[in-house]
């Protein structure tokens, strides 16, 4: 491969007025050049259409009929793509300005199938809370993925081709954890390049996730680890520590659930199969024993992902 990749970029959007012209003046500030944007408004009822339109010819405006779930919307709006490589940028997220450029600069003459990066953490308004660095090296990554996935979906490049010839979509059984079983099976076979530095500010929100949401990542992660070994025989037997990981992921992720539910005696049954199998499992355990509200503050965007690991650190240094 050579010359200069087109880059299709997938919007999705669904009322994302409030933060949509930023995230839409991120790619129009990329030095990379070489793009079209295909905005699927997935019927949205605010401004969201007129923002997208304000921009000019150079988004690819196209309206659903009725609202769908994310992974369908995501399929029909790579199917209107002329790229060679797929590039894809949630409504409330910030390219920074270089971006493509250095992804596509280590990604487009390789035989990597999927460019993704680190990331900046911000707030509602703004505010930066933390980066979020990826650990893994470039190459086959499914062993490091399964037992820790780290894709941004805003960050993610990925070669059209392959997608075509593999027949790649987003399943849609997932409504919670699309981009998890799409490039778990991509993972599966095929390369994966890792970009560490922070190239995408990634928003979150305090209490954003439904108990919709919740109820269903057990249930996908599940799915997503018996398709994988469908469709690739004997892959539990060669990894099978990691999807021992996942399916332990998968339980605590049940047990989310439940204590949302106030049923903490059943989440705790749940938990207490795995606290032998790594100390992240036992702390989350023990906690089941405190008051609730402590479980609560440590499911707190980014509190877990930055106290949980102290902990787990202090026992380590007190055996």
């Amino acid at each position: 491969m050579s010359g200069s990749p087109l880059v299709s970029i997938i919007i999705n959007c669904f009322n994302g007025e409030k933060y949509l012209s930023e995230a839409l003046d991120s790619v129009f500030a990329q030095t990379y050049n070489n793009w079209e944007i295909i905005f699927w408004d997935n019927a949205s009822t605010d401004r969201s259409g007129e923002i997208a339109k304000s921009y000019g010819n150079r988004i690819k405006y196209f309206r659903a009929s009725q609202t769908t779930p994310l992974g369908e919307a995501r399929n029909l709006a790579m199917k209107e793509a002329d790229g060679d490589l797929i590039a894809i940028l949630d409504s409330d997220d910030i390219w920074l300005p270089h971006r493509l450029q250095k992804q596509i600069d280590v990604f487009w003459n390789s035989s990597f199938a999927v460019c993704y990066t680190s990331t900046e953490i911000i707030s509602k308004d703004g505010t930066f809370l933390r980066k979020d660095l990826v650990n893994n090296k470039s190459g086959y990554i499914f062993e490091e993925l399964l037992n820790q996935f780290d894709i941004a979906v805003s960050t993610l490049l990925i070669k059209r081709n392959i997608l075509v010839e593999g027949g790649y979509e987003f399943d849609l059984e997932m409504v919670a954890s699309e981009e998890y079983n799409l490039f778990m099976r991509m993972a599966a076979k095929h390369e994966f390049c890792v970009v560490p530095e922070c190239l995408v500010k990634l928003r979150i929100y305090e209490g954003s996730l439904t108990g919709k949401a919740i109820s269903r990542w057990a249930y996908e992660r599940e799915y997503t680890l018996d398709k994988l070994k469908k469709e690739n025989p004997g892959i539990e037997i060669k990894y099978a520590a990691a999807f021992k990981e996942a399916h332990a992921r998968a339980d605590y992720y049940k047990a989310r659930y439940l204590v949302d539910l106030g049923q903490v005696s059943e989440a705790r049954r749940i938990l207490r199969k795995n606290i032998f199998f790594g100390p992240q499992y036992f702390v989350t355990y023990i906690i089941l024993f405190f008051p609730l509200s402590v479980w609560q503050f440590l499911h707190r965007p980014g509190v877990r992902q930055t106290l949980v690991p102290r902990i787990i650190k202090l026992l380590k240094l007190g055996k």
